[in-house]
């Protein structure tokens, strides 16, 4: 076995557990507190300025899919990351834009919200499969 070969074993082992930090920590906990504190679903609602509680989780979600764009380029986060979160920045952004609906229930806009995230899903999974393909067709066709 070669050394390269080796190298490329040991990065592998840790970026999953990557994936699954950066996936809980900036796709997961602070939209789910903005969730929290932001609307009324709960009945604790903080934030009351609507332009803020909707420009703050947009500006979020973008920020969050520009940093995982950015740790992509870095190879510190493989393509197979966008696959979960781009759906999950989907749903939450979903479920909070439409809290502030006062006529949309809580389990209408989950429903909506499954129907959503499984069709992002399916075409972000398309979609990557796709560039996976390329990147693929780049490496074989620079190997020979």
């Amino acid at each position: 076995m070669s050394n390269k070969s080796k190298e490329k074993r040991e990065v592998k082992t840790w970026r999953p557990l990557v994936n699954v930090f950066f996936t809980l920590l900036f796709c997961v906990l602070f939209p789910f507190v903005w969730w929290l504190f932001a609307t009324n679903d709960f009945n604790n609602q903080k934030v009351t300025n609507l332009a803020i509680c909707i420009s703050v989780i947009l500006i979020y979600c973008f920020l969050a899919l520009g940093l995982n764009i950015l740790f992509y380029y870095f190879k510190i986060l493989n393509l197979r990351s966008f696959n979960i979160n781009i759906p999950l920045l989907c749903i939450i952004l979903w479920v909070i834009l439409t809290s502030y609906i006062s006529n949309f229930n809580i389990y209408g806009r989950m429903g909506a919200s499954i129907g959503i995230v499984v069709s992002v899903t399916l075409l972000i999974n398309f979609i990557i499969g796709k560039i996976e393909d390329r990147v693929q067709k780049k490496v074989d066709e620079s190997n020979k």
